[in-house]
Order: structure tokens, then sequence, then C-alpha cells
């Protein structure tokens, strides 16, 4: 089933949910009205789903049931619903988020727009509906997976980026693939997204993000940056990021403002004042909403 087919799924499923919903309603209404004096006490009611938790002493049989089946059939949906592009984004956060597994100089941005290049790329190597964003991606069958696809480009990227994670990753791929039935549309999307995933790889080799940051030297006249709190950090961080090749604008300073207006001049001081008049403590200036 290609993304697009998926997409009309979870609309039909969701619709099918809001149907459900009003039925329940009705059938709450009823379930109020009718008298009814099995009571269940206060604790848990397991569910296929998870743990149902009633607070409330004396809630009736009925109400039980239906609630424990609406979240059975939320969660079901819920289940088949899930999006590989999500899964493998969910993979680089808890990998970003480890301690150690960033390098120190390398923005953890890189590595996620390297990942979903390299699955948009792969899925759309299938579809063929937009541009890719790289050069020289090549063509695959239309019947090939587009799931297989994104989870082996997203898996060929973050495998060369986290080598210390390969084994978790693996089991991830192999989870990813696990839910796609085996044949030639399969085998045909793997191999499409391991070679967009090499592509990306390639692309993005020389891009100047293992540069050493540049040594900031602080200034003293007024208007120089200086260390910041909380931690004042004896150097600013990211120094050379921004001569590492953008992924989409032609140049860093492409759309970067002007400098702001000179220490000496009107409109830096009428700001400053600005600034004093509303930001002072317990003034009466500045309206609620702008405290």
């Amino acid at each position: 089933m290609s993304l697009t087919e998926q997409k009309q799924e979870i609309e039909t499923k969701k619709e099918h949910i809001n149907m459900q919903l009003k039925l329940i309603r009705k059938n709450l209404g009823q379930t109020f009205a009718s008298s009814s004096n099995a009571n269940i006490p206060e604790g848990d009611v397991t569910t296929p789903a998870g743990r149902l938790r009633l607070r409330q002493r004396g809630l009736p049989v009925k109400l039980a049931v239906l609630l424990a089946g609406l979240l059975v059939q939320v969660t079901l949906v819920s289940a088949q619903s899930q999006n590989v592009v999500v899964d493998w984004n969910r993979n680089l956060l808890v990998i970003v988020r480890t301690h150690g597994a960033q390098p120190a100089t390398i923005h953890p941005t890189r590595s996620f727009a390297m990942m979903h290049a390299a699955i948009y790329d792969a899925v759309n190597a299938i579809d063929q509906t937009h541009e890719p964003y790289a050069a020289g991606v090549p063509h695959a069958s239309q019947s090939a997976s587009q799931e297989a696809a994104a989870a082996a480009a997203a898996h060929e990227v973050l495998v060369q980026l986290y080598p210390s994670f390969q084994p978790t990753l693996d089991a991830q791929l192999q989870q990813s693939l696990s839910q796609i039935p085996d044949g030639q549309p399969k085998t045909d999307g793997i191999s499409v997204g391991q070679a967009v995933g090499d592509l990306i790889l390639a692309l993005r080799s020389n891009d100047g993000s293992s540069a050493p940051p540049i040594p900031y030297v602080f200034g003293n006249a007024p208007g120089d940056y200086q260390s910041t709190p909380p931690n004042f950090p004896p150097q600013p961080q990211f120094t050379h990021w921004s001569n590492v090749t953008p992924f989409a604008l032609e140049h860093a300073n492409q759309f970067r403002p002007g400098p702001p207006p000179a220490l000496d001049s009107h409109s830096y001081s009428d700001a400053f004042n600005e600034v004093k008049t509303l930001g002072i403590i317990n003034g009466t200036v500045a309206t609620a909403d702008r405290r």
C-alpha cells in the first residue's frame, strides 16, 4: 500500500471512529437513564489496550464497558495507522537525546535534514510525483514498497551517522520491515532506500560540518557580544556552522537581516528606552498583555 493510500485509509478510519463516538454518546445517555444496581468500586479495569482507571465510585457497569470498548478501538486504529516516517523520526530523537551520542561540534538538525531528505527522495523515486531533492536519484518501479524504501533510507543514513547505535537501528529496521509483506515490492523498496541513503550521505560528506569551531574573541567595546548566563560558557557554540553547506538556501546569509542600528543613533536610543520602560519591574506603562 502506498503512503497516499495509507493516508486515505487513515481518513476513512477517522470517519468511522466519529460515527462510533456518536453511537457511544447515544448509548451513554441510555446508560445514565437506565437503573442499574451493579457498581464497580474505585480501581482498575484491564482491557486489551491497557488499564482503564475508574476514579469515581458507583460507576455503572454499562458505562465502564462502553469506555473500555472505545479505548480498545482507538488503540487498535492508532496501531494500524503508524507512519514509518514518524517512527524513524522518533528513533532519531531517542539517539540525539542520549547523552554523548551527538558529536559536540555537529548540530543535530543536520542528522534530521539528511534522514528526511533521504526518506523523501526514496519515496519520490517510486511515486515519481515531485522534484527530487538530490540530483541523480534513480527512478524505481512504482510497484516497489514506499514504506520499505523510507525505512531503509532512514536506516542507511543513521547507521553511518551513529555507528555505535547499529544494533538498535538494525532491530528497528527489522521491526519496520516486518509489517510489510515479503515479495519483490518489499525487496525493491529496500534497494531504493539504501541507494538513496548512500547518495545523501555522499552529498553531505564534505559539507564543512566536521570542521573545528572557530575561536571567538570577546571584545570590550559597547555592543560586543559577551558570554551569557546561566552557564557563562567560555566560547559560543557552533561558531563554524555558518560555513556549513546549507540544505536549501544558496548561502547561509541569503536572508539574513541587516545589522542593528548604531549605538549612537536615535533608532537605538528609542528602542532601548522602550524596552526599559515596558520591562521595568512594577512599571505602569506596559499593559497586562505586554508584561
